[in-house]
């Protein structure tokens, strides 16, 4: 009895405490940033550059020759960008930032070559298109299958916001662009060798057509991939603009969005294995001396000097897939100073989805964000995050990519042999029992506490997982995997050993030790955002993109299945604590389904169910 109502009593504070936390959580919730509001940061010129990422900053920004990068970077809010392209392709990651929700690259664009592709699109677009392969995009059939599923925003709507709200914008980039001959054409395409097209889906309205666009790239065969952007052109060309524009003038409207798209760090990515090492650090550096002398201008500029500058990566680099660096680089600077760049969409500060750049553009604009749109306009402030740590955060990520499968199979494999040997051992118990052995080795068998430490073991990985040291290893490639398979080993036995200990005082289970243990574990990382699921080798959420915050559909499973094992001992060994575990699987259920928590719909449903029978 004394122990009984010790577990009472812990129990009890234990439900209590839940309960108190989630509740701070939903006051959290329920008063989120403010944004910037409507009016800052025009006029904005957003040069998108390709393959950006925290690395190549860290490598050519502070080299100490670019001083004016140098000095954006210090002087912007800065995130991680995760263009959710699971492809290494743009197309994904530009149709997702145009709409603001996650638009699948593979249904609406075909990717052809040859004579059949070259007919369809002479017959299209009026002209006959390079040599090479192209993609086929589809507008049309985009545009009906958001009206019919109403799960995204149609390509266009923000040209058409930022149209209504007086914006002027303009699209400056090479000459890919293809305006079809006649009216309602099917396709347009691009050349695999630029992302101007793709580009333009930020300003085209939902025709397709762009209101203003100029060629700022040339022909270079010395070039990377054939082509040169022309960024001394670039001031001239917006100088030319303004000069041109009667409302431009001090106090006159400055609300233009100037688009800069560029693929020189794409191509020059794509060819890296082709040139020298001298050629390939060339290269490099020219590319950050002309982005350097951009950023000097721009902030020497009367009119645009006075808004806003976002440099960032829209789509990863071509090796993204094998590599696992999907994540990419965010710098905007403007009236907002130095910080973070915050997502209430990711719920992190300095980590930003592509579903947010839509509706920013057109809050900024004082424009309504319409139904289907998943992105929230971001917010700036915080703390400034600092570069190495944020290209540490990708290159982490891309780590867990790249090791989890080499890790999990190991683990798993391992985990089945020992669930295989302690069956055997429950399977061979009750025959042996009436079999004469000598020196009495059924009963000592039976004694044998081994055989349920290593069954606690096996139920103890995943929350071993979950400890972050085990994602960061000190070594790379193959012996990163390694390390993370000990750590993981031994992170499980110690918490297989002290659930053993913990067993034989509260007279419980090992089991139900290391499921309330794991379902402990991620309500607190869920509740208090500690980031142990997006880091877990278990659930790779912020490299694969499949999720924003909350849990993934691994750890959903494993919360749910560890609240459940907790809670039938509970009620099994404690009756009296019956309500006290129902009350904390109804708050386990709402945690899960809570949109600014665990945001798993399917899980929600999964969870209902099961504690609705357990319950």
């Amino acid at each position: 009895m004394n122990g009984d109502g010790r577990l009472r009593r812990v129990t009890s504070t234990a439900a209590a405490t839940l309960a108190l936390v989630l509740g701070l959580a939903a006051a959290a919730c329920a008063a989120p940033p403010r944004p910037a509001q409507p009016g800052q940061g025009w006029p904005v010129l957003v040069v998108v550059l390709d393959g950006l990422d925290w690395a190549w900053i860290d490598r050519y920004v502070w080299s100490g020759q670019a001083p004016h990068l140098e000095r954006l970077v210090k002087e912007a809010a800065l995130a991680v960008y995760n263009p959710l392209a699971a492809d290494p392709e743009p197309v994904g990651a530009y149709l997702t930032a145009a709409t603001g929700s996650r638009v699948e690259a593979f249904a609406p664009v075909v990717l052809g070559a040859g004579e059949p592709a070259r007919k369809i699109l002479e017959r299209r677009a009026g002209r006959a298109p390079r040599q090479g392969s192209h993609y086929l995009l589809n507008l049309p059939r985009l545009a009906g299958e958001a009206r019919e599923s109403r799960s995204f925003a149609p390509p266009g709507w923000l040209a058409e916001s930022l149209r209504r709200a007086g914006v002027q914008t303009v699209l400056l980039g090479d000459t890919a662009w293809l305006a079809p001959a006649e009216a309602g054409a099917e396709l347009r395409w691009v050349s695999r060798s630029s992302p101007i097209s793709l580009a333009a889906l930020l300003v085209a309205d939902p025709t397709g057509a762009v209101e203003r666009a100029y060629a700022l790239s040339e022909e270079d065969p010395g070039a990377a991939g054939g082509l040169r952007t022309r960024w001394n052109e670039l001031p001239r060309r917006l100088g030319a603009l303004v000069a041109g524009c009667a409302s431009c003038q001090p106090g006159g409207e400055r609300r233009w969005l100037a688009v800069v798209a560029s693929a020189d760090l794409w191509r020059l990515r794509q060819e890296e294995g082709e040139l020298s090492s001298a050629a390939r650090e060339a290269h490099h550096r020219a590319l950050a001396g002309e982005l350097d002398r951009v950023v000097g201008w721009w902030a020497s500029d009367p009119f645009w000097g006075g808004g806003s500058l976002l440099l960032f990566g829209a789509a990863p680099g071509p090796a993204a897939r094998q590599s696992g660096e999907h994540l990419t680089a965010m710098v905007w600077r403007g009236p907002w100073g130095p910080g973070a760049i915050l997502s209430p969409t990711a719920r992190r500060a300095g980590f930003v989805t592509a579903v947010d750049l839509a509706p920013t553009l057109a809050s900024l604009a004082g424009s309504a964000v319409p139904p289907g749109v998943v992105g929230r306009p971001l917010t700036f402030g915080g703390p400034p995050p600092e570069p190495p740590r944020l290209e540490a955060f990708s290159l982490a990520r891309a780590g867990i990519w790249r090791g989890r499968f080499r890790v999990m199979s190991v683990l798993i494999t391992a985990q089945v042999l020992v669930l295989g040997a302690a069956l055997a051992r429950a399977a061979l118990a009750g025959p042996l029992a009436s079999t004469r052995l000598p020196g009495g080795w059924v009963s000592a068998l039976n004694r044998v506490r081994p055989f349920q430490l290593a069954t606690a073991w096996a139920a103890a990985v995943p929350v071993a997982l979950l400890n972050p040291w085990v994602a960061a290893p000190p070594v790379k490639e193959v012996a990163g995997s390694v390390w993370a398979v000990v750590a993981a080993s031994l992170g499980a036995a110690v918490v297989a050993w002290a659930a053993e200990g913990a067993s034989r005082r509260f007279n419980c289970t090992a089991t139900f030790v290391v499921s309330a243990l794991s379902a402990g574990v991620i309500v607190c990382d869920l509740v208090f955002r500690l980031d142990l699921v997006g880091r877990s080798f278990m659930g790779y959420d912020l490299i694969g993109g499949a999720r924003f915050y909350g849990i993934g559909n691994e750890h959903m499973g494993l919360l749910l299945g560890s609240s459940l094992v907790a809670a039938a001992e509970v009620g099994e060994r404690w009756p009296r604590l019956r309500p006290a575990s129902t009350a904390a699987l109804l708050g386990v259920a709402w945690l899960v389904a809570a949109p600014g928590r665990g945001a798993n719909v399917g899980g929600a449903v999964a969870t209902a169910t099961a504690f609705g029978a357990a319950a």
